[in-house]
């Protein structure tokens, strides 16, 4: 047993086994095996996946769209453009996959795995204590928050007498 969470910013796996799974909940601890953080970079290439999933295409005008390995994400494409699959549109920063290649658009994915190109060990798999320490950080942020906003509606009830 064992399952995969996304939080967006990065991905969880909890215990593969039951008991583990059991024993870790019955401790009040979150049953987590390890886990992986996204960078900039790769939050970066999430959206233009996403993109080419749900749209059929993808552009990176924004410089907020744009990362370092993206002419070799390109690239990799050049043999599907030169099959008529998709059209790369550099004046307008743009990637369309056409339609008659729908059935070809993991394969348009794949070429903007950054992890497959440069072949990078996975360094940024964290465990458990890890993701406490994230967890009680964004608890803290989240009650201080909550304390400054609460004492704010506070202070404007008083002073407008509602």
């Amino acid at each position: 047993m064992s399952s995969i969470s996304d939080s967006w910013c990065g991905f969880a796996q909890n215990s593969k086994t039951l008991e583990a799974y059991t024993e870790a909940v019955n401790k009040e601890e979150l049953p987590i095996l390890k886990g992986f953080v996204l960078s900039k970079e790769d939050l970066i290439v999430r959206e233009h996946i996403l993109n080419i999933m749900c749209h059929f295409e993808t552009r990176w005008k924004d410089n907020n769209l744009k990362f370092s390995a993206l002419e070799k994400c390109l690239d990799r494409l050049k043999e599907m453009e030169n099959d008529k699959l998709l059209i790369i549109d550099p004046k307008n920063e743009k990637l369309r996959l056409l339609e008659h290649a729908r059935p070809y658009l993991r394969n348009v994915c794949i070429a903007f795995d950054l992890h497959l190109i440069q072949k990078k060990p996975q360094t940024k798999v964290f465990f458990y204590d890890h993701i406490i320490n994230r967890f009680l950080q964004l608890r803290d942020l989240i009650y201080k928050n909550h304390f400054e906003m609460t004492y704010r509606v506070g202070v404007n009830i008083i002073r407008n007498g509602n």
